[in-house]
């Protein structure tokens, strides 16, 4: 992957922050950065001494003293950039090499005051420590930009995924709610006129949000304006039984996730059946995880169907990218009934 410069990049890009350096105060990072460092004394000190013959107490006072110039790094780096926090690409990498050559500085001179004899008093051994931080430290930028960056595609890849959802609207849908919305005009004018503001309001959901996860009861909205629509047409003949814990209603859930699989349930089943069906839907909260389970009856030609398969493959590959192996997304068809279980966790979510 060929990836231009630092500064080549402009700020007001999708997605861009400002900032292509992690947050070291959430989650693991500040620990993983300091395995990472680990890692390197070790290898560094390996191929330093070929018989193996290592002073494992210097190891770990060379240890300690690397690894609170990359926490002083890390805090004063955080300071620099809460006065610029809108800092270009190039800034916050010559606030970093700033931060890390300052810090190393500074605590080799303790060291040399604090630990004589272990350390060697001399300023090539000071110069020596602040060229091994500046050139790890730029090997550190770059790999942290990079990431960065891959992030940044991934995420506009799910968010082109996401308008793709909102902005793809079954022709055979709008075609049947518009022509039983015409049926009710002379019928039942204020049933028709609620259809219609169901219509609009289904589609003013489906379109207004840019954020890639929304509450459940917000989901559970959508879903509702949908399934009152189609009721139009089926009447009778399509169900829904939702069984909710009380908990779920407030929590996170991908944005156009239940609406589409909900829709494919009276695509795929009920619409192919004549007497009709119900769909059973039952959302839980288990041990930090939200379960989805939908049910719904199914003709055993529709099975095979790959439209059906298309539409499930697609959001099992947007469920994929925001949740990676975190996320279960199963089907399964079983004596004419279909059913989709989704699992995903409500923690870790950008």
């Amino acid at each position: 992957m060929n990836l231009p410069p630092f500064e080549n990049y402009k700020e007001e890009e999708s997605f861009y922050t400002g900032n292509f350096l992690p947050d070291f105060t959430k989650g693991t990072s500040i620990v993983h950065l300091m395995l990472l460092v680990e890692l390197v004394i070790l290898m560094l000190e390996l191929s330093i001494d070929s018989n193996f013959d290592i002073d494992w107490q210097l190891v770990g006072v060379r240890s300690f003293f690397v690894q609170i110039a990359v926490l002083s790094s890390v805090a004063i780096n955080g300071i620099l950039l809460s006065f610029y926090p809108q800092g270009g690409n190039f800034k916050i990498a010559l606030f970093a090499l700033i931060s890390v050559t300052t810090a190393t500085l500074a605590i080799s001179v303790l060291s040399q005051i604090i630990f004589p004899g272990v350390f060697p008093d001399e300023y090539l051994w000071l110069l020596r420590n602040l060229s091994i931080a500046f050139l790890l430290t730029s090997i550190l930028l770059r790999y942290f930009f990079i990431l960065n960056r891959i992030k940044i595609l991934e995420r506009n890849n799910i968010e082109s995924s996401l308008d793709s959802l909102r902005a793809r609207i079954r022709p055979h849908f709008l075609f049947n709610a518009l022509n039983s919305i015409a049926s009710l005009i002379f019928v039942d004018q204020k049933k028709a006129e609620k259809a219609l503001e169901n219509l609009a309001s289904l589609f003013r959901s489906s379109l207004k949000t840019s954020e890639l996860y929304e509450t459940v009861n917000q989901e559970i909205e959508r879903c509702e304006l949908y399934l009152a629509i189609e009721a139009l047409r089926f009447g009778d003949r399509l169900k829904v039984k939702w069984t909710l814990d009380e908990e779920v209603h407030s929590l996170p859930m991908p944005a156009m996730i239940l609406q589409p699989l909900i829709e494919n349930s009276v695509y795929h089943g009920i619409s192919e059946l004549p007497q009709g069906g119900t769909i059973r839907v039952n959302l839980a909260l288990v041990n930090q995880n939200v379960l989805l389970d939908i049910e719904n009856p199914m003709s055993e030609d529709k099975a095979c169907n790959p439209g059906l398969n298309i539409a499930l493959d697609n959001i099992a590959r947007r469920l994929k990218a925001l949740y990676a192996d975190s996320v279960n997304f199963t089907i399964s068809i079983d004596s004419g009934m279909f059913s989709v279980q989704l699992r995903y966790p409500i923690v870790n979510q950008a």
